[in-house]
């Protein structure tokens, strides 16, 4: 006797979404993956497309500069400007905040030590002491194609660790390729129990899964 075993259901764990195309998303798979209908992505800088510059904003007091890392990002990086802002004041020294795009702290960093995050540079001290409010605007610009979505991982610290959207079919890629997929990405209700985890995720890891989703319109029932 022969069992045939029914594989995943494309667009079974929508539930609702909104009019239009307004939940849907075009986006590139990257390469070497092997991904289910409603599994979790992450999106991810791409290692080609991208580009960061820094400067100083007019007025601040402090004369030290800020010097780019090279590469000057991770894959967590999102396009738009980060801001390093001195919360710290110190004679040959001082603290900076750093704010992603939507103003949210991603961390800080003492001035002359490295900030290795989304984003990654160091501040060098200059003959003037920075004071609170000197701020540094770096800008992360995508070109075409910057971005790409790869399998969730909630065990990593490269970025794939925060699920941002969820493919509508199964897709599969090879090595060094990429390809064009469909995705619910914004504004509509999901399936929890029809969500294509992967295995060994833990209840907490899915309950972060479900909040990042959250804040892009995706929300479990």
């Amino acid at each position: 006797m022969t069992i045939l075993t029914m594989g995943r259901v494309a667009l079974a764990f929508v539930l609702s979404e909104a009019a239009g195309m307004r939940s849907r998303a075009a986006e590139f798979l990257g390469e070497s993956q092997e991904i289910e209908p409603g599994q979790p992505l992450a999106r991810v800088l791409a290692d080609t497309g991208v580009e960061v510059t820094a400067a100083a904003v007019a007025g601040n007091t402090g004369n030290g500069v800020l010097i780019l890392a090279d590469p000057a990002y991770s894959k967590a990086a999102r396009s738009g400007r980060y801001k390093a802002i001195c919360v710290v004041e110190a004679a040959n020294g001082g603290r900076f905040r750093v704010d992603d795009p939507n103003g949210v702290e991603i961390g800080q960093v003492n001035v002359g030590a490295a900030f290795n995050k989304a984003v990654k540079f160091a501040i060098a001290d200059g003959a003037t002491d920075f004071a609170v409010g000197d701020t540094f605007d770096i800008l992360v610009d995508l070109d075409a194609g910057g971005e790409m979505v790869v399998a969730w991982d909630p065990t990593a610290n490269d970025g794939t660790e925060i699920a941002a959207c969820l493919p509508m079919y199964r897709y599969k890629t090879g090595e060094g390729e990429r390809l064009a997929i469909a995705t619910f990405a914004r504004d509509a209700e999901i399936k929890a129990d029809h969500i294509a985890w992967p295995a060994g995720v833990t209840a907490e890891q899915k309950e972060t899964a479900l909040q990042q989703f959250a804040l892009h319109g995706l929300i479990a029932r």
